[in-house]
């Protein structure tokens, strides 16, 4: 824990530390977040059993939106799980990669 990576996005490179690792069940790690690195939240993924399948819980925060900023930055992570968590979904029920080719 307390190890530092870089993600690499098309667009841009953001560090992430992950403080939490439990093998199959639960996976934490802090990010930043507006000019400068001026906010971070903490993403929490956290897998349960369920019937036949696994349940899910992923959360990120805190996002105090009277923070100049913040508001964006909110309504941009929900934008960006909401689109991974469909990508994901697409791959594990259908075996579909959602993801637009790139050419």
């Amino acid at each position: 824990m307390g190890t530092r990576s870089v993600l690499v996005f098309p667009d841009q490179r953001v560090w992430w530390d992950v403080s939490v690792l439990e093998s199959d069940r639960r996976f934490e790690f802090r990010w930043p977040w507006l000019p400068g690195e001026t906010w971070e939240t903490t993403v929490s993924v956290l897998l349960e059993p369920a019937g036949y399948g696994t349940l899910l819980t992923l959360t990120d925060g805190p996002f105090d939106l009277r923070v100049p900023g913040v508001l964006d930055a909110y309504a941009e992570a929900l934008e960006g799980w909401g689109e991974a968590l469909a990508w994901l979904r697409g791959v594990v029920d259908f075996s579909s990669d959602l993801r637009p080719r790139r050419r």
